[in-house]
């Protein structure tokens, strides 16, 4: 078994939204869905895909059959076998409405399994759910950072008082993940 170490970044955003973890090779497509969810922040309300090289990967496959779509069960296939050395790259598509592209690269490969899931490092907030994707969150920023805006006050209202787009918190992210329970597929 062997860890891997991954860049997570949001694809069409700058500056830069990032996160870098670390996981077993072992771990399904379908929990390390999981855990990019709790890395990023999103509140996991929408399907995925993974996308590694023409192949395709998630949930529901049965539904996207329906659509002509051939895509594999997210559940049955482990990052090491789509991702099985340095630099490779995948693509976690979430949310397919606004279009949250998210590229996964492989930085590092090491012997032995972690002993458990952790978040090294990152950058910036992750953007609200159903912003409107990269265009839709670049507009929302505009709107919130110029009081004069007539969208202002409204926007603000729906965000809260707690969203701060530079605001990135490595320890709670590692808390979340720490209640995620991951153990090896072949266990």
């Amino acid at each position: 078994m062997n860890t891997y170490q991954l860049r997570i970044a949001l694809m069409d955003i700058e500056p830069p939204i990032w996160r870098r973890i670390v996981v077993p090779g072992s771990v399904t497509l379908a929990k390390l869905h999981n855990i990019i969810q709790i890395a990023m922040g999103w509140e996991n309300y929408h399907i995925y895909l993974f996308t590694a090289g023409r192949e395709q990967y998630g949930e529901g496959v049965e539904e996207w059959a329906e659509y002509g779509q051939r895509v594999g069960n997210a559940k049955r296939v482990l990052l090491q076998e789509v991702a099985p050395q340095r630099r490779a790259k995948l693509t976690y598509t979430y949310d397919m409405g606004d279009g949250w592209d998210h590229e996964i690269c492989i930085e590092q490969i090491t012997e032995g399994e972690p002993s458990k899931v952790y978040c090294l490092d990152g950058a910036r907030s992750c953007p609200p759910e159903d912003c409107g994707g990269p265009h839709g969150y670049e507009e929302l920023l505009e709107i919130i950072f110029d009081p004069k805006h007539p969208e202002f006050e409204d926007r603000n209202m729906w965000l809260g008082d707690k969203f701060d787009p530079e605001a990135f918190d490595s320890e709670r992210v590692n808390r979340r993940l720490a209640r995620l329970k991951v153990r090896p597929a072949a266990a």
